[in-house]
């Protein structure tokens, strides 16, 4: 549809227009369309130590007044962390607590529940403290490390 627009005489062009696939990647090259094989770089998996310059150590009266962030930022109670960090790629049958839910749910039902295109699952990070996931990197941290005002030990981790 888009190549017999393109011949409509209107001037618009798609050339460069790509579009992803779970196996598949088709870029539109002129008036041909490109297919080839959907090369999909895995999760760079990485331990994160306490005193990574990306976790940031903070107190209670250091926390700001609104913990709305953008999503490669989380912040999250220390008290429940058991440092070192991993930060791994989900898998299938990872659950978390989402933020304001009060049961689990599994990784992949949240993902397509938000909406989360197939291109951008495959690289969706997870977050854990020893065996638990404490954030789905970029989407919804697990209500259990929520920040509380018992806590005396907060985190902000930036990835």
């Amino acid at each position: 549809d888009l190549l017999r627009r393109a011949d409509d005489g209107s001037g618009t062009t798609f050339s460069g227009k790509r579009f992803e696939a779970e196996k598949w990647t088709a870029r539109i090259d002129r008036r041909r369309i490109l297919l080839a094989p959907r090369v999909v770089e895995p999760f760079r998996e990485e331990r994160i130590e306490a005193d990574d310059p990306r976790v940031e150590w903070l107190s209670l009266d250091e926390l700001p007044d609104s913990l709305a962030t953008p999503p490669e930022t989380a912040y999250l109670t220390a008290d429940a962390l058991k440092f070192p960090l991993h930060l791994r790629g989900w898998r299938e049958g990872d659950w978390f607590i989402p933020l304001g839910m009060a049961g689990q749910k599994k990784v992949s039902d949240f993902l397509i529940d938000a909406k989360v295109p197939v291109a951008e699952k495959v690289r969706q990070g997870v977050l854990l403290s020893g065996e638990t996931i404490v954030w789905l990197v970029g989407h919804r941290i697990d209500d259990r490390y929520k920040v509380r005002q018992d806590g005396r030990r907060f985190v902000r981790i930036t990835l």
